[in-house]
């Protein structure tokens, strides 16, 4: 995919070995950070919207150099990407960041369910509609400070791409 989708990507190539806890915690952290600068944006940009906060300024004024488009965490199988990004989740979930956790086949779906029972989760085409017209889903992203899809090497580039369509056009940030 074009660089300009990607801000950060923790790349694990240990093969059998998995991420070291020091490695977890960073990417915790980043997802969290990215969330957690989205969710000023949108508070800020809210606030203008009704009139009671200051103007955020054009896209060249605000200061988006830590905001990120979109983070993927890839390595093999068992290495810790999906207990890291859960972690990551939970603390997102205690600052009151709104979550959906999606996966590309019904049985993932379920066991994220079970992992997040208060959250919306959902499978990749029930979630975001790929059914639709994407000019018709357009604002099913809008309501999330964080958007995570598991097992995003399972995607095809078409649904990846209408994926990031749908975010950008919410105008925020995310952790894909």
């Amino acid at each position: 995919l074009p660089e300009h989708y990607w801000s950060g990507v923790f790349q694990h190539g240990g093969g059998e070995h998995p991420l070291d806890p020091d490695t977890q915690q960073g990417i915790a952290d980043e997802i969290c950070l990215s969330v957690k600068e989205g969710m000023a944006l949108k508070q800020k940009k809210e606030e203008q919207w009704k009139g009671e906060g200051e103007d955020v300024g054009s896209e060249e004024e605000r200061d988006t150099s830590n905001v990120r488009c979109a983070m993927a965490v890839l390595g093999p199988a068992g290495s810790g990407k999906s207990t890291t990004v859960q972690a990551a989740v939970r603390t997102a979930i205690a600052h009151d960041a709104r979550v959906l956790l999606v996966a590309p086949t019904g049985k993932l779906a379920a066991s994220l369910r079970e992992k997040f029972p208060d959250q919306d989760v959902d499978t990749i085409h029930g979630a975001f509609q790929l059914f639709k017209r994407l000019e018709d889903t357009l604002e099913l992203m809008w309501p999330y400070d964080l958007v995570v899809v598991e097992e995003v090497g399972q995607l095809s580039r078409t649904t990846f791409e209408r994926l990031i369509q749908l975010w950008q056009a919410t105008e925020r940030t995310t952790t894909l």
